[in-house]
């Protein structure tokens, strides 16, 4: 591990500890002593890893310094002002998933430079901004080079965009391994009183959510003349849907199917999880085994189900796989009372939307709409008030040309670290803020 990162998660863990202990209280002397007693030795910790970051940080900007003096004095040929390439200037369509043509372009400088030692890719970066020790060193070592952050925001942004959990998830900082995050589980009571009588008091109580962070990763190979043609641009788009697809793919599907197996990296899906005797509370069989058949008051069941606070303080919605809401609830809605698809949707085309509530289309749902026994199909409410995603580690990629040289291409790997925890779902007579659906 970098020292720098090494020395950073250090500082973390010890002021999240600081945090902890100064919570501590107590009427017990010896108890506040040693509280006392431990808060010394984390502000001589905090003091000193202060000092060792601060003498890090200074070692990688010597070095970034003498790199750079070493660049310019390097046999690269020096570009004139006039001759530096405009990127604005690129010809041809926007890439498709890169938010603008820039960043694509340096993307694929980046590269070219990186690992063909093109020297006018060497010195357009240079010129533009895009330093990294790659650029004046000829030895790609066995742990590769982490990609332009052109690259990397492009890619966390798309991961945002096609994943369900992402957008639609508690989202929560994780700055250490595991977090613990409060959770309210009953208030106070209240009692009609006759006169002269005594309240009844009463205490709300609270138990804790613990995220643990699990890895996720991805990878591929790229053949080095691909990367090295004028095309590496559409290679740098291609890489960037694949792997934002596939790490929001793998998500949306422990989110929703998990189930505790290592396969989902632990996690145990809602889906899985809220259809068990525990929830039955929250959960609405509907009146047929086949979703084709059935009825608005089945739907209907389900909203008159789903507590009024998630109306009120939350943003409900509807959520399926794409091919349950056109055959099944499209279907009502065309079909009530002589509706087209024009009247339901207001003149505005085919939108997902039902009974007053946005459709989320989720393809890792159960998609079958003939007869299927017991099966959740539908879930309604929202998932930011029953569910937490914990993101230790924002998604990274890195790039080695090592690791395959015999075949003469360049392997990608992504890496994320990423807990799901469905912390409020009901009981077996209570529903939690998420209401399922499943057939007969």
């Amino acid at each position: 591990m970098d020292p720098l990162k090494k020395l950073q998660d250090d500082a973390a863990a010890t002021a999240n500890r600081i945090d902890e202990v100064r919570a501590i209280e107590s009427d017990d002397a010896a108890v506040i002593a040693q509280r006392d007693k431990e808060l010394g030795e984390l502000m001589a910790r905090a003091t000193e890893l202060g000092g060792k970051i601060e003498f890090e940080k200074a070692v990688q900007a010597s070095a970034a310094n003498l790199r750079q003096k070493v660049a310019v004095s390097s046999c690269v040929p020096a570009v004139t002002a006039e001759a530096r390439v405009d990127v604005r200037a690129v010809s041809g369509p926007k890439p498709k998933h890169f938010d603008t043509a820039e960043n694509a372009y340096r993307s694929a400088k980046f590269i070219q430079a990186t690992f063909f030692g093109n020297a006018e890719a060497r010195q357009w970066c240079r010129d533009h901004g895009i330093e990294s020790r790659t650029l004046t060193e000829s030895v790609n070592s066995s742990a590769g080079f982490t990609m332009v952050e052109e690259f990397s925001t492009n890619l966390i942004r798309l991961v945002e965009q096609y994943g369900v959990a992402m957008q639609y998830l508690q989202r929560e900082a994780m700055g250490t391994d595991t977090k613990l995050v409060p959770k309210r589980l009953t208030g106070v009571s209240s009692n009609w009183l006759g006169e002269a009588s005594e309240i009844t008091a009463s205490d709300p109580s609270g138990t804790m959510v613990q995220l643990v962070a699990k890895k996720l990763g991805v990878g591929t190979k790229v053949s080095n003349e691909a990367l090295s043609d004028s095309n590496a641009v559409n290679i740098a788009d291609w890489l960037l849907q694949e792997f934002a697809t596939e790490i929001s793919r793998a998500l949306d599907d422990a989110t929703f199917n998990g189930t505790g197996a290592s396969s989902y990296g632990g996690i145990y899906g809602i889906v899985q999880k809220i259809n068990t005797s525990a929830y039955a509370g929250t959960v609405v069989t509907a009146s047929s085994a086949t979703a084709t058949s059935w009825t608005l008051a089945d739907f209907e069941k389900a909203l008159g189900k789903l507590p009024r606070y998630v109306f009120q303080r939350g943003q409900p919605a509807w959520f399926c796989h794409h091919n349950v809401y056109h055959n099944v609830m499209q279907a009502l809605a065309i079909n009530a009372g002589g509706n087209t698809v024009d009247t339901i949707s207001n003149n505005d085309g085919l939108r997902y939307r039902f009974l007053g509530l946005p459709v989320v289309p989720v393809v890792v749902m159960d998609s079958v709409v003939t007869s299927d026994t017991g099966k959740v199909k539908v879930l309604c409410g929202d998932l930011s008030l029953s569910s937490i995603l914990g993101m230790r580690q924002d998604f990274s990629l890195r790039m080695t040309s090592e690791r395959f040289i015999e075949l003469d291409v360049t392997a990608w790997y992504g890496t994320g670290r990423y807990d799901v925890v469905h912390h409020s779902l009901g009981d077996t007579s209570n529903p939690g803020p998420v209401v399922a659906m499943k057939t007969a």
